[in-house]
């Protein structure tokens, strides 16, 4: 990506100079063009006085000063285009003088035969004075016409150069991005192939998907409670130990501080770290079970939301197998934490009750919904969902329950239900403790 990253901006750099060459040439053919015009127009005043002399008709009066008027248009037009060159502008200079010589003598000649009688002999006069003003004039015409054509052929050159360079760089570019796109799909190549090779022993049927997500669900749900107990037995014994010793430290000093304020820093990072390791795996759910535990987090929800939370929980609700506590548990932390980021509710419904043999969850809010669309999807085929939803489905399925979600414009609920049995509280325990 970086010599892509590089490649792109010589080439746009490159390009952008091909451009201005470009401009320049363009500007080059405006002056020969302007020059042209001027040269024409010139021409035709020229042509009208000796078409006026020779034949006397006033239709050459008035093409004659239609050119003539057009004159000063062109010359001005030469010196605003040729402004940033110096030895051009001098020779504009020195054409706008000649220019007037010659305008005088053409006038003159018209003015004496419109308004004189026939002097053939005036005329003759008039006629060399121009054949004089000409090879000036007109050496001043070509000396600007070739220094244009050296500057075009100049131009030109470095045109090509540069349109050389940018095909040289977008052809290394191009050669470089096929290389690097051809190393990428060997490389992927080779991961597809081992993947397809590690999938196709771990998903020879629908059963095994399901027990290579469920596991790792439970290495995931592993991974926090090993958090958590690190953070509770490392890093909060060590805070603990740090506040104690600052506040040993304030006893001693009493008007430092810098002690108590790092006694109420410590204070908080422990108060932080309690909250992470609980919010990872709350030891309320090994101890106490799934009832203690959902009341606590939703109290904790409350305080850390500000969202109004109703909470029923049935009094009878047994302690049942640690994989089906945990599994009900991460469907109501996900779904509030979905609750929280998408769904502007100002109130959260929890319901946990036991029912025919069953353990029933519902979590539900009144706020702005899922789209039906998405909601079909998941229910057809788990998909266009983010991992969360289809996470909670997955530990629902492993322990053989029923996942749905209800969803309108009043609001979203997830019900859950799993087929349970009791279990003895040291079985619970033992079951978690493992």
């Amino acid at each position: 990506m970086a010599l892509l990253l590089v490649s792109g901006l010589l080439a746009g750099f490159t390009i952008s100079r091909l451009i201005r060459s470009a401009e320049w040439v363009a500007h080059t053919y405006d002056v020969r063009l302007a020059l042209g015009d001027f040269a024409e127009d010139m021409a035709a005043v020229a042509r009208a006085r000796t078409g006026y002399i020779l034949s006397g008709k006033s239709v050459y009066v008035s093409d004659f000063d239609a050119a003539k008027n057009d004159v000063p248009a062109q010359l001005q037009r030469m010196r605003n285009l040729v402004q940033d060159n110096p030895e051009q502008q001098r020779d504009c200079e020195e054409l706008e003088i000649l220019t007037d010589r010659r305008l005088e003598i053409l006038t003159a000649s018209m003015d004496l035969q419109e308004h004189g009688p026939p002097n053939d002999a005036a005329q003759t006069q008039y006629s060399m004075q121009l054949s004089r003003v000409a090879p000036e004039y007109n050496g001043v015409i070509q000396r600007m016409q070739q220094s244009e054509q050296g500057l075009l052929n100049q131009r030109i050159r470095a045109s090509d150069k540069l349109f050389k360079v940018v095909v040289g760089l977008l052809c290394a570019t191009f050669a470089l991005a096929i290389a690097l796109l051809w190393m990428h799909y060997r490389f992927l190549t080779a991961e597809a192939g081992e993947r397809e090779r590690a999938e196709h022993q771990a998903h020879q049927s629908e059963d095994a998907s399901r027990r290579l997500s469920a596991r790792v669900l439970q290495l995931q749900d592993e991974e926090r409670r090993r958090f958590s107990r690190e953070l509770h037995d490392g890093l909060g014994q060590s805070l603990t130990v740090a506040k104690m010793m600052a506040e040993s430290l304030t006893h001693e000093n009493h008007d430092e501080t810098t002690l108590t304020h790092l006694v109420s820093a410590l204070d908080e990072a422990l108060a932080e770290t309690r909250t992470i390791s609980y919010l990872l795996h709350p030891p309320l759910l090994d101890e106490l079970g799934l009832a203690s535990a959902t009341k606590w987090y939703m109290d904790g929800f409350a305080k850390r939301t500000g969202i109004e939370v109703r909470v029923d929980v049935a009094n009878d609700v047994p302690r049942l197998p640690a994989a089906t506590e945990l599994a009900l548990f991460r469907v109501l932390q996900e779904s509030l934490t979905n609750i929280h980021r998408h769904s502007k509710c100002s109130q959260v419904r929890v319901s946990l009750v036991p029912e025919d043999g069953n353990i029933s969850l519902v979590v539900g809010d009144n706020g702005r919904g899922i789209p039906a669309e998405i909601v079909q999807r998941f229910e057809s085929s788990g998909t266009h969902v983010g991992v969360g939803l289809a996470g909670m489905r997955e530990r629902i399925r492993e322990q053989g329950g029923e996942f749905r979600i209800k969803s309108d414009a009043q609001g979203t609920a997830v019900s859950v239900v799993i087929p349970v049995s009791p279990v003895a509280s040291g079985t619970g325990e033992l079951e978690a403790a493992t």
